[in-house]
Order: structure tokens, then C-alpha cells, then sequence
């Protein structure tokens, strides 16, 4: 039987850079790959490309659908452009490799991106949620549907008597 050995206990604030800029680490392609999440420079400096698939991914929230990554897959392919430049950077690789990339390994490569980018994503996501939202209720829109006229006549079932 095997005496399993305790971990010496962290020093104060070593998971604190991992919990604020989470990286993950995947070969992909035979390349060693860690994806980052965007800091906040970044983030910014990429505002123009984050803004369309942002846009995409609220559209598939406010129609109600989980951001999973099946249901993400048109939204990245409506901006193909806008997240292969996003892949890249939060990859630290070029363009040109993203784009070289088989299925399977492309594959891989966006759902390492969407893990470990989704929480940066889904904050603006739920704002502009929220904004489109607030201007819908603002301009007098509701969610739900409005109630139906009342029936002028009776259902043929009703008027309709079997006679045995």
C-alpha cells in the first residue's frame, strides 16, 4: 500500500495569477500550445473584432440558447475572420497557422480558445444583453407574446353533438 504524501501548503497569492489570467496547455498540430484569456489591454486592443462576436454571441443568447460551443459554432462562422485573429493572439501564433490548421485540430484549437476565453466573452455578452433588453422594454417591446382576441365563435367541437 502506497502512504500518500500531503502537499506542502501554498505560499500566499501563488494561485492568484492563474486565477487572473487562466491559461490552458494543449498540443495541437504537434505545436505545444497555451491559450491565455485576454487581459485588458489586449482586450481592448482587439475591441473591434471582440465587438462582432460578442454581437453574434448575444444573438444566440437572446434567442435563448446556452453559449455552448455547439451551439457557437454559426455565430464563429458568421466572423470566421474576427476569431481566427482572436485564436491567434490568445495563442500566441500566426494567422497563417490557424488557418493551415486539419478539422480535427482546428477543432480543438476553438473549443481550447472558448474554454478558456468564455468568461471574457460571456461578461460582455450579458451587457449587451442587458442594454438590448432595457431598449426593448424602454420603446415599449415585451418578451412575451401579446394575448389573443377573444373567440368570436364556438370550436366546432362544441357546436358539433354525437348522437349515439
Amino acid at each position: 500500500m502506497s502512504k500518500r504524501v500531503p502537499k506542502a501548503p501554498a505560499e500566499d497569492g501563488e494561485g492568484d495569477l492563474a486565477i487572473l489570467h487562466p491559461e490552458r496547455r494543449q498540443t495541437i498540430a504537434g505545436v505545444a500550445i497555451t491559450m491565455r484569456e485576454y487581459g485588458f489591454i489586449e482586450g481592448v486592443e482587439l475591441a473591434e473584432r471582440v465587438r462582432h462576436v460578442v454581437d453574434a454571441l448575444g444573438d444566440v443568447a437572446f434567442s435563448g440558447q446556452l453559449l455552448t460551443p455547439h451551439a457557437l459554432r454559426p455565430a464563429f462562422a458568421k466572423h470566421l475572420d474576427d476569431v481566427i485573429t482572436l485564436m491567434a493572439a490568445a495563442s500566441d501564433q500566426t494567422e497563417a497557422w490557424v488557418r493551415g490548421l486539419g478539422d480535427a485540430d482546428g477543432q480543438a484549437l476553438m473549443l481550447l480558445w472558448w474554454v478558456t476565453n468564455a468568461d471574457f466573452f460571456v461578461r460582455r455578452v450579458i451587457e449587451a444583453v442587458t442594454e438590448r433588453h432595457l431598449a426593448q422594454v424602454s420603446a415599449g417591446q415585451t418578451s412575451t407574446p401579446p394575448l389573443s382576441p377573444p373567440a368570436m365563435t364556438q370550436p366546432a367541437s362544441a357546436r358539433t353533438r354525437v348522437v349515439n
